[in-house]
């Protein structure tokens, strides 16, 4: 009995290891990129907003990337986009841009954004191997992006 829980303590400790040293992947994968959004500028059309799109964003992604587009989703399952900002020429690993573009989009999507929802915003890339990625934003709001 003894020699049954000497052997399963080892055992029990490779798995635990071998768990923790597989989360940082996760994490990475989860939130490649984050940032802060602020409107301004809102201008209502019947049931639509024209706004002023302002971003600081910051790439975790572990590599530098060229040629980025970032663009604003609805929140709807769908393929739709509202459009994209500028092309950001190259991004530089830990490093942040700035991004200003003016959107229209349902009044609807926008007042989910004013009840603790945010922009659906996503990168889409090519990396070294010219494999094409779309991953989304992580946002918090902010009351001035400068």
């Amino acid at each position: 009995m003894l020699y049954s829980r000497a052997l399963k303590m080892p055992c029990l400790a490779v798995a635990a290891v071998v768990c923790l040293l597989s989360l940082p992947g996760f994490a990475r994968e989860g939130r490649d990129f984050a940032g802060f959004y602020s409107v301004t500028q809102q201008e209502e059309q019947g049931d639509l907003v024209t706004i002023t799109l302002r971003v600081q964003l910051f790439n975790y992604s572990e590599a530098d990337i060229s040629r980025a587009i970032v663009s604003l989703h609805s929140m709807l399952p769908s393929a739709d986009s509202y459009g994209s900002f500028h092309a950001v020429k190259l991004w530089r690993d830990k490093a942040e841009v700035r991004l200003t573009h003016q959107f229209t989009l349902p009044r609807w999507e926008y007042e989910r954004w004013e009840q603790n929802s945010q922009p659906q915003l996503f990168v889409t890339y090519r990396d070294a191997a010219g494999t094409q990625w779309e991953r989304f934003v992580q946002l918090a709001s902010r009351s001035v992006i400068p």
